[in-house]
């Protein structure tokens, strides 16, 4: 079904709002966790815990403090969820999870190569399943907001219902469940590559990405050299998975993501792009890095 609705329709941000609403509700009586996008799942203590790259009220105050202190409150948002689960966890034990720069202080041997040996192949990442699917929300969540809408809004029975369950569609695909998800793994909002007459360029998609493998969160970087290696590696791995679920990465997202300066990814990009001849980062407008692979 679809609803000829204003871009900035009042009825569809209630839908959307109401919809969350009951929905966290029942999940939480219910014991089903999601994780929201910018987040990140990590075993922690034996534990599931997620872990904020992005937090939306922090992220707002970027008018009226610098970069690098809003970084640094999301940083003490990720040391509340550790010690949540540990009262005696430290910034370092968030520092081997996200931003390793932290903690690698050592230089390492000189020259050393951080670039892989061979590029990666998008087509032999395992595929992500990340696709809108009918949702089937619980009969007393339905009830309860099919009443609402149509004593408060007026919607007829068979519109509330298209809403609701359009809604909830949308919310199942950009909060993936716990138990979809590995450790190590953020859930991201991407610009979106598809374009049509009738889409907007400025959409975005929910994507997948594994920012750290096992072996990568079990044995962090412990020089620069080390460093530079795993960042080459966490860049050209998340810009691929992106790719292969229909999205593309900035520059800014990888900052915010990989926890590293511009300067670092422009780096990496250049000495890729010389040894490979392709750059492994597709833009918004440029995207044709992975589609000849």
């Amino acid at each position: 079904m679809r609803f000829e609705l204003a871009p900035q329709s009042y009825l569809a941000e209630a839908v959307a709002r109401m919809t969350n609403e009951a929905m966290e509700a029942w999940e939480k009586q219910h014991g089903v966790e999601r994780v929201r996008p910018g987040e990140m799942l990590v075993t922690y203590q034996g534990k599931n815990v997620r872990l904020p790259l992005f937090d939306p009220w922090t992220i707002s105050r970027l008018g009226e403090l610098r970069v690098e202190a809003v970084k640094r409150q999301i940083e003490h948002l990720e040391l509340e969820r550790l010690q949540a689960e540990n009262p005696g966890a430290t910034v370092q034990d968030v520092w081997q999870l996200l931003d390793q720069g932290e903690l690698a202080r050592q230089r390492g041997a000189k020259g050393k190569d951080f670039l892989p040996e061979e590029p990666i192949s998008a087509d032999q990442l395992p595929q992500v399943p990340r696709r809108p699917e009918a949702a089937d929300p619980p009969r007393e969540v339905l009830t309860l907001l099919f009443s609402k809408l149509e004593s408060e809004y007026g919607c007829k029975p068979a519109q509330a219902e298209g809403l609701v369950r359009t809604a909830a569609e949308v919310r199942a695909w950009c909060c993936p469940e716990v138990s979809e998800l590995q450790p190590g793994q953020v859930v991201w909002l991407a610009h979106g590559t598809h374009r049509s007459r009738r889409t907007n360029p400025r959409l975005f998609v929910p994507v997948v990405l594994t920012l750290l493998t096992r072996e990568e969160m079990e044995r962090p970087p412990s020089s620069r050299a080390e460093l530079k290696r795993l960042k080459m590696r966490q860049l050209e791995r998340i810009t691929a998975e992106a790719w292969r679920q229909d999205g593309v990465l900035t520059t800014v997202d990888l900052e915010w993501i990989l926890h590293i300066s511009p300067g670092l990814i422009r780096e990496l990009l250049d000495a890729y792009q010389e040894r490979f001849g392709g750059c492994c980062c597709p833009r918004p407008a440029r995207c044709w890095t992975w589609a000849g692979r």
